[in-house]
């Protein structure tokens, strides 16, 4: 609760009714959009809903206040270069951290959206021209100046490589351990469906990575983690699961799309992978031992992989149900 206590005693004039200013989070919408970002469990995926909204044939105030508040969001958390007109609201921020991974992604989305709502038809802009746009202006240019500062995607996306070997050398870090374990459980060649993911942890050199494939009617998962030994040591673990398909007791594909300037477009796909293969156990008492199960979820956005990917989980997703 602390960071959110200094949010307001920051920024006292956001949290008044009817409040109108030049900067990022100085009215009404921006700040009421900042709260709900703070509750939110996937702040990269609400940044670029709202940031989307932006990017309609005509943008409206409200959507164009929260476009500027998520850009300004984003050029203060992952920029390097945040210029001198929006440095003074970084403290409003400093409790909103964004996966540096989806960064780029965002800071592409928020450069167009800056473009369109300081643009002639925007009614935000309208609005401003009406008095002094000057410092507003100003502003805007400054946060759009501060995303030229957001890191470049060190990676290539893998989804337009059919074959697994091709995409996990572009998609992994450590593409001969996983291909290696891999084709001692199944012929490579003959894996069509599959989905890659890596992920940093909170210390951004170590990864998490993993190969989710299917093959007849296996699932097999190859995972691969960076993890700390003794004295501070890295360890690198390499695992690989084969879990029958005929275990697999539910599953979920939740797609969700999203509707900007009467056009609907896919936003975000998420699956969940329910099984009956036991993952641990604990005993609870001398006659008694709880079984956890084995659950599994795989997810991609237009800022997480982008849409070949979020097309290649579908594709990874329906072909469990059809075998399942």
């Amino acid at each position: 609760m602390q960071p959110q206590m200094r949010y307001w005693q920051r920024s006292v004039r956001i949290s008044c009714m009817g409040a109108w200013g030049a900067g990022p989070f100085d009215n009404d919408d921006a700040a009421d959009f900042l709260g709900d970002l703070r509750e939110s469990d996937d702040i990269e995926l609400e940044l670029a809903r709202c940031l989307r909204m932006a990017t309609g044939a005509y943008v409206e105030a409200p959507e164009g206040s929260c476009a500027i508040a998520a850009a300004a969001i984003i050029a203060l958390t992952c920029s390097d270069a945040v210029d001198h007109r929006v440095r003074e609201w970084s403290d409003v921020v400093a409790d909103i951290a964004i996966k540096q991974t989806q960064a780029p992604a965002l800071a592409r989305l928020a450069s167009a959206a800056i473009m369109r709502v300081t643009a002639a038809d925007s009614e935000l802009a309208a609005l401003w021209e009406d008095g002094d746009a000057t410092e507003w202006r100003a502003i805007a240019s400054g946060v759009e100046s501060s995303l030229r500062g957001v890191g470049t995607q060190n990676y290539q996306d893998w989804a337009p490589y059919p074959g697994l070997a091709e995409a996990a050398a572009i998609a992994l870090r450590d593409p001969d351990a996983a291909l290696d374990e891999l084709r001692a459980v199944v012929n490579l060649a003959d894996v069509r469906v599959f989905t890659l993911d890596r992920e940093p942890g909170e210390n951004p050199e170590r990864l998490w990575q993993q190969v989710a494939l299917i093959e007849g009617r296996r699932l097999i998962l190859w995972q691969g983690e960076d993890e700390t030994g003794r004295f501070d040591s890295v360890e690198f673990t390499s695992t690989i699961h084969v879990i029958p398909l005929s275990a697999v007791t539910e599953y979920k594909l939740r797609t969700t799309y999203q509707r900007v300037g009467g056009v609907r477009s896919l936003l975000s796909v998420d699956f969940w992978l329910f099984t009956a293969t036991s993952a641990k156990s604990r005993a609870v008492s001398i006659s008694e031992t709880k079984y956890e199960v084995a659950e599994f979820y795989f997810g991609k956005s237009i800022v997480d992989g982008g849409l070949a990917q979020m097309e290649r989980l579908l594709q990874f997703g329906r072909a469990v149900a059809q075998h399942a």
